[in-house]
């Protein structure tokens, strides 16, 4: 395909695509590939994937569906329920991933539709962790100082890796 930009050619009718017929201007030339869409096929649903099942209260979960065939025609829609009965949609799109911010304790699916097919994902549920394990992320706002990054109270570690004497420390 080529594009082709003209200044001070305005009204001409005589323009040729592969011709310099104009003075100022930009062509640029671009190879187009037009895929045809696959025809959707039934195929069977794996569980969603989660970067973890117990979170902090306002952490971002993680979602995606592998192992759904690649086909263009697919949709997602990404669902959050309090108790497996009623059901709220969070998204519909073309993607298999999806984040959320965890606000309380939900269940999570995905339902996978191709024309007239689709198949819902079993549900999983996102507990929240207790407020004695979730902490603010430390963070060092000048270069002169050093962020410890983690604290140890009664034998359990909070944060990442330890600092000791500004290296760090497992």
């Amino acid at each position: 395909m080529r594009v082709v930009l003209l200044d001070g050619n305005a009204g001409t009718n005589n323009f040729l695509p592969c011709g310099n017929y104009y003075n100022y201007g930009e062509t640029a030339d671009y190879l187009v590939s037009i895929i045809p869409t696959l025809p959707c096929v039934p195929y069977t649903l794996n569980n969603p994937i989660f970067n973890d099942t117990t979170l902090c209260l306002n952490s971002l979960l993680l979602m995606t569906m592998p192992g759904v065939p690649l086909q263009t025609a697919l949709k997602y829609k990404w669902q959050k329920s309090l108790d497996t009965q009623s059901w709220t949609t969070l998204n519909y799109s073309v993607t298999n991933n999806f984040q959320d911010t965890l606000k309380a304790a939900y269940y999570y699916r995905c339902i996978v539709s191709c024309g007239s097919f689709a198949d819902t994902s079993i549900a999983q549920l996102i507990n929240l962790r207790p407020t004695y394990l979730c902490h603010c992320t430390s963070y060092v706002n000048n270069n002169d100082y050093v962020d410890i990054g983690n604290i140890k109270i009664a034998g359990y570690n909070y944060g990442g890796d330890t600092l000791v004497n500004s290296t760090v420390s497992n």
